[in-house]
């Protein structure tokens, strides 16, 4: 903890004077990034500022592109779930673990009582016990991270459970480092999973899923080449490709569409554009989970208000809307789209 504290005083020091770890661990020969990650993040973030709205990153994203840059040079992409990007995903802290150790118990006993595909046996968290981020509950290994994620999975199965059953074509715009790829194909191998993403988060998840799946994967580097994006050609595979590349995919070709806490961070405009954007490629569900209202957010650069403010169409039947089992902050809804 001692070591932890006088990282975090002697980055702010540093960043006082200029010296970010951007700038200062090139200096130092210590840039993390091999030269093929930079060459396609650089490709990656060429591609994304050729594209239109709503596609293109937006400001609110140069803050956290920014970040990105430090944990890049410094950290590099290893082993995510314990390096201090997954705190902006959904990861969290180790510096609390038995208030973390609760909240994992009251969401397993929650996602147990439910758990009629058996996925707390059948899938493991990615994470060991000595990270203090997993703990292990009644022989399982469990994670907040893996839980959250097959706490999405039985909201959505609760719809319509082909998401577990069936060839679906599952989209992830804004994937983070790909959580939800691993509970899906881990609970369902005959799944598509398609990433859509910004740069700096794309580069993290196209480098570290792949580690943890055992499954034929696309990368950006052959997605990008694609004219047209077809999910049930590549049943059982986990494709990564830019935000701008939601375009790509087949009309009616999505059978269920995720978007976790990304929306929240887009202007009302932007978010509009994206609703019609997939309203022409799902038929099936679209699941979301955001902030009710941006009074809890910490940018407050022109991101949408909240609930409220967003642009459901009203062609769309709302399948429900509530609190995330696991918080009073978030909502989640899910509707049908024809």
């Amino acid at each position: 903890m001692a070591r932890q504290i006088a990282e975090r005083v002697t980055w702010r020091a540093l960043r006082r004077i200029g010296l970010s770890p951007r700038v200062l661990a090139p200096l130092l020969g210590k840039h993390r990034l091999a030269p093929a990650q930079r060459a396609i993040l650089d490709l990656m973030r060429q591609d994304n500022r050729a594209s239109g709205s709503p596609f293109r990153a937006t400001e609110i994203w140069d803050g956290v592109s920014r970040l990105f840059e430090d944990w890049f040079a410094w950290e590099g992409i290893a082993d995510v779930q314990t390096q201090r990007m997954s705190q902006l995903f959904s990861g969290v802290s180790r510096h609390e673990p038995k208030l973390l150790a609760y909240a994992c118990w009251l969401l397993y006993q929650h996602i147990k009582a439910r758990d009629s595909f058996d996925l707390l046996s059948r899938i493991p968290a990615t994470v060991s016990a000595e990270s203090g981020l997993a703990f292990e509950f009644e022989g399982r290994r469990v994670s907040w991270e893996l839980l959250i994620s097959l706490d999405t999975l039985y909201a959505i199965a609760e719809v319509d459970d082909r998401v577990l059953t069936g060839p679906a074509v599952v989209v992830d715009l804004g994937a983070g480092w790909g959580r939800m790829g691993y509970a899906l194909l881990a609970a369902n191998p005959r799944a598509t999973y398609i990433v859509c993403d910004l740069p700096e988060a794309l580069l993290v998840s196209s480098t570290y899923l792949p580690r943890l799946l055992n499954v034929p994967v696309q990368a950006y580097a052959q997605t990008r080449g694609m004219t047209h994006i077809d999910g049930r050609e590549f049943a059982g595979q986990a494709l990564f490709c830019g935000a701008q590349d939601l375009e790509k995919l087949v009309d009616k070709s999505v059978d269920c569409l995720i978007n976790i806490g990304s929306f929240q961070e887009m202007t009302r405009p932007q978010v509009d554009e994206y609703f019609s954007v997939l309203d022409r490629k799902v038929k099936g569900l679209f699941y979301t989970l955001q902030l009710w209202t941006a009074d809890t957010h910490h940018l407050q650069l022109g991101e949408i208000s909240g609930y409220g403010a967003y642009p459901f169409r009203p062609q769309w039947r709302q399948r429900y809307l509530r609190n995330v089992s696991w918080s009073n902050l978030f909502f989640e809804t899910v509707y049908s789209i024809e």
